[in-house]
């Protein structure tokens, strides 16, 4: 996590362990060194922002584990930072991740969520729910960084 507020979140919906690294790597922090140290590195992350935590998290990764990531932090910016691939290939090759990418899916993918929380089979924290203003939608889906939750967008057929 990059903020404060994101722990307390993560917490609340029943996480026993959250790091907020910031700008920092993960492996430079008292409190994860500990747990690493008791619990051994992650067998798997989950990334949203892949160009802000890949090479933070990458120290703190077991052999053969999984990184899934779904997108990126500047994806909305023209501003991007940059990436020494050189390291950062090196110590995927040497910890032999696999790296899984993945965004929305297909429409049969998007059904089948829509089928599985109609059936209640997982539940969605929604954060927040706006009516016929795309606007204002797409404000707080993509560049409000406090939101969390998904934003739901109701529309009127008239």
């Amino acid at each position: 996590s990059r903020s404060q507020v994101d722990v307390a979140y993560f917490k609340r919906l029943g996480l026993s362990h959250v790091f907020c690294i910031g700008d920092k790597n993960i492996g430079e922090l008292p409190e994860t060194l500990t747990y690493l140290k008791d619990h051994g590195p992650f067998d798997a992350v989950i990334d949203p922002f892949s160009d802000f935590y890949l090479l933070k998290v990458l120290d703190a990764m077991a052999f053969g584990s999984r990184y899934i990531t779904c997108g990126l932090s500047n994806q909305t910016e023209e501003k991007f930072t940059p990436v020494d691939l050189t390291q950062t290939f090196g110590k995927i090759l040497l910890l032999n991740i696999t790296i899984f990418g993945n965004c929305l899916g297909t429409n049969q993918h998007l059904q089948q969520a829509l089928d599985d929380y109609s059936q209640r089979k997982f539940e969605v924290t929604i954060g927040s729910e706006i009516e016929n203003d795309i606007t204002a939608f797409m404000e707080k889906s993509f560049l409000d960084h406090e939101h969390r939750g998904k934003v739901i967008y109701k529309y009127s057929d008239y």
